[in-house]
């Protein structure tokens, strides 16, 4: 297989082909292409038969391989530099960083990237992360162009920084940097869209989101889910509403003037009741049933909830729309009761919605493995979903595999995780108060958790970049007392 110049070089050293071997292998390849084709594939050169004329035949001019290229001093001088840096303490490094900024020929895109990155983990080990914002703002001032060529990267890392030392000003500054690129660069605008929620940044997102709206709507590259970006947008400028004044009206033209900017065909009848579920102006008398599906209320393993036998309030085809809007009711309730702030109440809204959902329809159902489906290909891929002993409550396994669906190593989605599993009490606690869940069920669905959480936190310690979730997940306290109300949050 061929070497592509940026995999790692097969020699194992670690650096990219391009900057250990390539040289010798373009050497090596040319002088092997002057050889025989017989002897370039392994194969035996079969000898011409003599001539039956009689007459000799001239002897063929040796072919002379072609003269190796001269060494290019600034490979050299660019492995050179490599070479001291790897080997270097991480004490040292930072100084030969300053020093490759002297030196245009050697500090490329490449040499800076690998450079920053390496001294990333280390500021982040040392807690030294100012440092490595210094270092980043020296490579933009003396060459924009090398930044630039990976500054998705830089700008992501910078933001991290500036959360982890809790300075809004500067997360703000970035936010609003990197909403200019949100049509280029939609993956990079979405992780930080769940970092500015998970920490409750609700007035950065917000103006993050303005400028970032746009670009998404417009962008080519934005094939789907342009949804749930309309849906964030929207629901800072309600949120931030909502926290100056509790008793918002869903039809008040000012606030459907500036929610329109993100949905044009707003149905102003739904919006308003989305406001007063939101904003707790309305609460609905709420029953099991109301969230079951036909086949799922006949075939319920667990007791009746004694208030079962009161007339419900939803249709029975109407039990995705009574999710919603007990969902929205939590969002208030997390907000007000147990001060979380909105945007993270939200974050696991969302989630709890997609996880209840999936299970609904079996899509978290255990399914047979490769090799089963190739010994046995009649047998069907998936099970037929099992009826839940609580519908709108978490079981240990199929949130084992939702959580195991959003950890995929190529995109984890750590703050959704974290924001949906930090919040799994609090949600308990509501169901509790909204008399769908009786204390002792409560209790059994905690003690399943213990086991998820112990499974979660070596992950969440692991990725140390933002130090809060971590944090968070260590402080997870699986109880069914409320809490007291916590800080307001970042607006």
């Amino acid at each position: 297989m061929k070497n592509g110049r940026n995999d790692s070089c097969p020699c194992g050293s670690g650096r990219k082909y391009k900057k250990c071997c390539l040289q010798k292998d373009q050497v090596a390849e040319a002088a092997k292409s002057d050889q025989p084709e017989s002897e370039r594939f392994g194969l035996k050169e079969t000898k011409p038969k003599p001539a039956t004329s009689g007459i000799s035949q001239p002897r063929p001019e040796p072919r002379r391989s072609a003269p190796a290229p001269p060494p290019d001093p600034r490979m050299e001088a660019i492995n050179a530099r490599w070479t001291e840096f790897n080997a270097a303490t991480e004490a040292e490094r930072a100084g030969i960083f300053v020093r490759t900024l002297d030196e245009p020929a050697v500090m490329d895109d490449d040499m800076a990237f690998e450079m920053l990155n390496q001294l990333y983990s280390s500021a982040v080990n040392s807690g030294e992360r100012d440092r490595w914002d210094g270092l980043a703002d020296q490579l933009r001032e003396r060459f924009p162009e090398v930044y630039a060529a990976s500054s998705v990267y830089y700008r992501h890392w910078s933001i991290l920084n500036a959360v982890a030392s809790r300075r809004p000003e500067r997360v703000r500054e970035l936010a609003l940097e990197i909403a200019t690129t949100a049509g280029d660069d939609v993956d990079q605008f979405v992780r930080m869209m769940d970092m500015l929620a998970w920490h409750g940044y609700c007035g950065t997102l917000g103006e993050a989101m303005h400028i970032a709206w746009p670009l998404i709507r417009d962008s080519p590259d934005v094939l789907w889910g342009r949804d749930k970006f309309s849906s964030c947008g929207a629901d800072c400028i309600v949120f931030e509403r909502l926290e100056r004044n509790s008793k918002l009206d869903g039809r008040d033209p000012e606030l459907v003037e500036q929610v329109k900017y993100y949905c044009e065909d707003l149905q102003l009848n739904h919006f308003a009741e989305y406001i007063r579920y939101l904003s707790g102006q309305k609460q609905r008398t709420w029953v099991l049933s109301d969230f079951e599906e036909p086949t799922q209320r006949r075939g319920r393993r667990r007791e009746p909830d004694p208030d079962d036998d009161r007339p419900s309030q939803t249709d029975s085809t109407d039990h995705h729309a009574a999710l919603a809007y007990l969902l929205d009711e939590f969002v208030n309730y997390a907000r007000h009761q147990e001060g979380v702030p909105w945007t993270k109440a939200a974050l696991a809204r969302k989630n709890l919605r997609s996880y209840i959902l999936d299970r609904r329809e079996g899509k978290l159902e255990e399914r047979a493995s490769m090799m089963e489906s190739i010994m046995n290909p009649k047998r069907k891929s998936r099970r037929k979903p099992r009826v839940p002993d609580h519908p709108v409550c978490p079981d240990l396994e199929t949130l084992d595999r939702y959580f195991a669906s959003l950890l995929h190593f190529m995109n984890p989605q750590l703050y959704d995780v974290a924001g949906t599993f930090v919040l799994i009490p609090a949600w308990l606690r509501f169901l509790e108060s909204r008399g769908l869940l009786d204390a002792d069920h409560s209790q059994e669905i905690l003690t399943d958790m213990r086991q998820l959480h112990a499974d979660l936190l070596p992950l969440f310690e692991f990725h140390r970049n933002d130090p809060s979730l971590a944090e968070a997940m260590q402080q997870w306290n699986p109880t069914t007392e409320q809490p007291t109300a916590k800080g307001n949050g970042h607006t």
